[in-house]
């Protein structure tokens, strides 16, 4: 099952702490387990959507594409 970040939440160093779509909400630490367990997440505020994936253990973080859009630094916060 795939999951479209819509929004994130920053703790005040910048750090994505939260991740949300339309019908979900998860703290990054659940994104990164279920991300390592196999689950798929992506950003698509352009097209192509850009893959979410695992940064340093405890991140998360896009792939640079050809529109800075569809990074997760760039999504709305809530």
């Amino acid at each position: 099952m795939s999951k479209k970040v819509t929004h994130v939440r920053k703790d005040s160093d910048g750090d994505i702490i939260r991740a949300k779509g339309s019908t979900w909400e998860e703290a990054t630490s659940t994104v990164v387990n279920n991300i390592n367990a196999g689950s798929d997440y992506y950003v698509q505020e352009v097209s192509p959507k850009a893959d979410v994936h695992v940064y340093q253990e405890k991140h998360i973080r896009t792939n640079a594409d050809s529109s800075s859009k569809n990074n997760l630094d760039n999504l709305p916060t809530f």
